[in-house]
């Protein structure tokens, strides 16, 4: 698996880790609350806590549009990450 491509058509870590992030809480927020008996093992979650949540979407998120704003302020750096890939 390769990275996610941004708007701007270029690979992102950083949006990748976002989407990863975001898929995390939301399978999270899904299961909460929720008990599974597989084979004879139970399997019980606890409740969604948004404080979790909320640190990997603002940590994951944050970096993303820390780096689009960083792009975008200097734009020289992106020829720079092009000849290197």
């Amino acid at each position: 698996m390769g990275w996610v491509k941004g708007s701007n058509g270029k690979r992102s870590a950083s949006l990748t880790f976002a989407l990863i992030g975001f898929l995390v809480v939301m399978i999270k927020y899904i299961i909460a609350g929720s008990s599974f008996t597989i084979a004879g093992h139970n399997a019980d979650f606890s409740p969604f806590d948004a404080g979790s949540g909320g640190v990997i979407l603002s940590a994951t998120l944050g970096s993303y549009v820390f780096r689009r704003h960083t792009d975008a302020k200097n734009p020289s750096s992106d020829k720079s990450e092009e000849k290197q890939e």
